[in-house]
């Protein structure tokens, strides 16, 4: 993952452009994520109780996978000029450590009035040749340039 911003401007951007981050779940992310959040639910983080549930493992934070999305909108597209005003998420399936995720956004939409830029975002895994939809959702972000 970059370590400084794109510095796109609204104008740099049209429909259709993309970004994308691959990702790997790890059980250490989710600790952190735990201690942060302060959820500690036993789904996150008892591998046993998880199990007992019909989980084969404990469950990643759906949040988490959400701070990756901020990070590919903050860091990625649109980058640095832009702050996440609206976000919706819904999550399909659940994310355990070691879990290789691609996760996307694409502009679907740009309000000029406003310098609102609409992305739609994809959370998918491969997995023995399928495609399998983690969790989706939009986010709605303003340019500040």
């Amino acid at each position: 993952m970059r370590e400084t911003a794109n510095e796109l401007s609204f104008g740099d951007l049209h429909v259709g452009m993309q970004g994308w981050v691959n990702w790997t779940a790890t059980a250490e992310e989710i600790d952190r994520f735990a201690a942060l959040s302060g959820d500690k639910s036993p789904l996150h983080m008892n591998q046993k109780f998880a199990q007992e549930q019909g989980f084969r493992g404990r469950i990643t934070h759906g949040f988490l996978l959400g701070a990756k999305l901020s990070y590919l909108v903050g860091m990625e597209l649109p980058g640095k000029n832009s702050i996440l005003v609206e976000q919706k998420l819904s999550f399909h399936q659940p994310v355990f450590a070691g879990d290789q995720i691609n996760l996307s956004v694409k502009i679907v939409d740009m309000i000029e009035d406003f310098n609102f830029v609409v992305l739609k975002f994809r959370a998918v895994k491969y997995q023995e040749n399928k495609t399998l939809l983690m969790a989706r959702g939009e986010v709605t972000c303003k340019m500040l340039s």
